[in-house]
């Protein structure tokens, strides 16, 4: 790790945090995680809200909560995750950051757990938690990712053992400015799709900085999807996983491709063939999202080598001067 963008943080600091959401389109979910930090009583902690919203229906939402919590929102004409949380970076002034999907509902400890794995281990850029499905029923499912013991990632196989999913995850701030932010090319509602912090965290492992799992984090999700949706997710989210692999390998971080096979074979091909040995065929969304991914990566990496495309940016580097917060915003961008 770089020496020089190296931050270390008193541990009396540990409630000097940033709690970040990003929405768009769901005003019937953005109540589930106000409702769920309303009822932790978080108190002075700040809630940033970037919602990009087409319709004046999650702003409604969310004018409700101003009573309630220290709020900063923000309107904004941009798409994308990754675009919300490099916007949001003006306006936070934090050197921690907790992310949370606005359907999923915090439990005790959730934050300190993830604030405190960073303090104890200050080469560690992005940490994962639990995401467990708030119910189960038939018809659908809810996305699930359990952290079974606590690890950290320093290289490229090690990276194999833990994917983490950005529904409850935080960063350090200087870090990730100091890698160019988030890539504004991955998420929903961009080119690749999704993999938002599945790609930050591949270049802070490209950049030297560590990546860590802890089991003692833990959000609820309430995000059900029926078998159809999830299809189309997990074509999504493999286009995304593809394309991050194959970008990092494409910029000389070879250890990149021990990622990518694990993720095709562990991940997509050997599920599908499970589920087709006990007759219960899952489709093969996991691999044509992950050839998808493949094809659009070398057509966006061969676009860019004729002037057409720059894929050496890490993300666009958000405004590092923060700010004034304030209980509304809209933003032209």
């Amino acid at each position: 790790m770089n020496p020089d963008i190296l931050v270390t943080t008193n541990r009396s600091e540990v409630h000097s945090f940033t709690i970040l959401i990003c929405t768009a389109n769901r005003s019937n979910e953005i109540h589930v995680a106000l409702n769920s930090l309303v009822s932790a009583g978080i108190g002075k902690t700040r809630v940033v809200v970037v919602d990009q919203s087409e319709t004046d229906a999650t702003q409604d939402v969310i004018y409700n909560y101003f009573s309630s919590l220290q709020l900063t929102y923000i309107r904004s004409k941009t798409k994308g995750k990754c675009a919300a949380a490099n916007l949001a970076m003006r306006y936070i002034k934090t050197e921690f950051v907790v992310m949370l999907d606005d359907d999923c509902a915090v439990t005790p400890g959730w934050s300190e757990a993830l604030i405190d794995a960073m303090l104890t281990h200050d080469e560690v850029a992005v940490v994962y938690g639990t995401v467990a499905p708030a119910f189960s029923c038939p018809g659908g499912f809810i996305p699930e990712y359990i952290v079974p013991r606590e690890l950290i990632i320093a290289n490229w196989l090690q990276k194999c053992r833990a994917r983490g999913i950005g529904a409850n995850c935080a960063f350090r701030k200087s870090y990730v400015l100091a890698i160019g932010g988030f890539n504004e090319d991955f998420g929903p509602g961009s080119r690749f799709r999704s993999c938002s912090d599945g790609e930050l965290s591949l270049r802070c492992l490209a950049s030297g900085f560590h990546i860590m799992e802890t089991p003692e984090s833990t959000v609820i999700h309430y995000g059900y999807r029926t078998f159809a949706e999830g299809r189309m997710l997990a074509y999504n989210a493999f286009y995304g996983i593809a394309a991050s692999c194959l970008q990092m390998a494409f910029k000389g971080h070879i250890g990149a491709i021990f990622v990518l096979l694990d993720e095709i074979i562990t991940h997509a091909l050997w599920p599908t063939i499970v589920s087709i040995f006990r007759l219960r065929p899952t489709g093969l969304s996991r691999i044509t999202g992950f050839v998808g991914g493949l094809l659009g990566m070398s057509i966006y990496t061969i676009a860019g080598l004729f002037g057409t495309e720059d894929d050496t940016r890490g993300g666009p580097k958000p405004i590092l001067a923060p700010q004034p917060s304030r209980f509304a915003l809209t933003d032209g961008v």
